[in-house]
């Protein structure tokens, strides 16, 4: 698995440089007014202004020489690092090294970023023979999964910006950016595993196991914000208010997290088709504007509300996609916040599950994580869970509930999970089922993985941020 952090270029075949040196709209402009002068001086004479022409003349071939002989500049190194994990949705900053591992100096090299997601524009006033400089950018990358960085531009005027040459460096590096992260309610994600069991036993009771839920504690007067489930009618009707059952949070245990990452077609496949639906309603309302007098706020509101329509078959299956991948991904950044606990996380995404176990490190989160953050979700009929049966025969699954979170519009059929005696509990992200605890949105998380301080407060990053 490539590093998440660090964004280094794949092979050093993968550079590629291109070079430009041309004169700039002050160096031009520079020039006519020379030239007008001497065309002045020669036709009345005057050996003054002509002098001057001549040195502005003089002074436009020297920065055009000065410029010129930057072409080395080509030869300077951009490595972009970050230093604490990406989620997708978040800012972060980046580090920008930039070095010069020639024998030439370089004065008033601007440096930018042309990477809609993550832009940077910044000065290194002197770049030494055999030095570094460091620099650094701001991004917000919005979706998850590999991101190839935007190429980087380096490009000087020195000493009068009237010529300017400027390369372009596109080393093909990529960070790994991981799911978004949600607001998880932790007490009501256990009371829901100790309400539910599966959808069509709604009616039955709650099956309550050692290690696994909340103990019953005791009764207090109800809150706002407390779920009406947990009332105690018996207490209410005798002391004349609301009581509700309190309940005793256990020691962490173990959880089984089954991510059933189902789609209609191939995730490629409705985003191609997602773009050209998009794409034909936009020519659509042109043509509606451009053909007579405009129409009503209500007629046009209508008539977006029907185009709109047209784009859910491939919309909703994405966003459904990705809240899944968002709520198991903030499922195990909580669980692994809690001591003593552990997550093992099966993947469906393939023909065998994959299974991978936490051991409550910073390492192991991170490893779920990135395994999250590639899902591509698949379009097959029936999930594998006779191959997760077979994984639990050949390597027994920790003990614990098993949360089943699926795409699917129907739960699908466990089989002998179901049977085996443990709690599974499935939830289906298309029906809401998750919409009691689960907010996909930015989470109260201020930090990285491995606890370091984020760079950023959460929102929208300054686009051309100064590095």
């Amino acid at each position: 698995m490539r590093p998440q952090a660090n964004a280094a270029p794949r092979s050093a075949s993968a550079r590629r440089t291109t070079s430009r040196f041309r004169p700039t709209a002050e160096g031009l402009i520079w020039l006519l007014v020379a030239g007008l002068l001497l065309y002045q001086g020669w036709l009345r004479t005057i050996n003054l202004i002509a002098l001057l022409a001549s040195i502005l003349i003089a002074l436009w071939i020297l920065n055009g020489a000065v410029v010129w002989s930057y072409r080395r500049l080509r030869q300077v190194i951009v490595h972009r690092q970050v230093h604490e994990e990406v989620f997708a949705g978040r800012p972060f900053i980046y580090e920008l090294q930039i070095e010069n591992p020639t024998r030439h100096t370089f004065r008033n090299v601007a440096v930018a970023c042309h990477d809609p997601d993550a832009p940077a524009v910044g000065f290194v006033p002197i770049l030494r023979p055999r030095s570094t400089a460091t620099a650094f950018g701001e991004g917000c990358i919005s979706r998850r999964g590999y991101h190839r960085w935007g190429p980087m531009e380096l490009s000087s005027g020195f000493p009068f910006g009237l010529f300017r040459r400027r390369v372009q460096i596109d080393d093909g590096s990529e960070v790994l950016v991981l799911p978004r992260l949600g607001h998880l309610d932790l007490q009501r994600f256990r009371r829901f595993l100790l309400g539910r069991t599966e959808y069509d036993t709604r009616n039955q009771p709650m099956i309550r196991q050692p290690g696994s839920q909340t103990e019953f504690h005791g009764l207090r007067e109800f809150r706002s914000g407390d779920s009406p489930r947990w009332i105690h009618w018996r207490t209410t009707a005798r002391v004349g208010e609301l009581m509700i059952r309190e309940f005793e949070e256990p020691p962490a245990s173990q959880l089984v997290l089954v991510v059933d990452p189902w789609l209609p077609e191939r995730a490629d496949v409705l985003r191609k088709n997602l773009e050209t639906v998009m794409a034909s309603n936009r020519r659509t309302i042109r043509q509606l504007l451009a053909s007579g007098p405009p129409p009503s706020p209500e007629k046009r509101k209508a008539k977006e509300a029907s185009l709109a329509r047209k784009e859910l078959p491939y919309r909703l299956p994405l966003e459904y996609l990705e809240t899944a991948v968002s709520l198991a991904a903030t499922l195990c950044w909580e669980w692994n916040r809690l001591a003593g606990a552990r997550i093992t996380l099966v993947l469906l995404d393939g023909q065998d599950p994959r299974v991978l176990k936490s051991d409550g490190t910073s390492q192991g989160l991170l490893q779920l994580l990135e395994r999250l953050a590639v899902i591509e979700g698949r379009p097959d009929d029936s999930p594998s869970f006779q191959g997760v049966e077979a994984s639990v025969r050949a390597e027994p699954l920790p003990s614990g509930p098993m949360v089943v979170v699926t795409t699917r519009p129907e739960p699908p059929a466990l089989g002998e999970l179901a049977t085996s005696g443990r709690h599974v509990v499935p939830i289906r992200v298309s029906e809401g089922d998750h919409a009691e605890f689960f907010d996909f949105g930015h989470g109260p998380i201020a930090g990285s993985v491995n606890g370091t301080a984020a760079a950023t407060a959460p929102g929208s990053p300054r686009r051309g941020a100064s590095v």
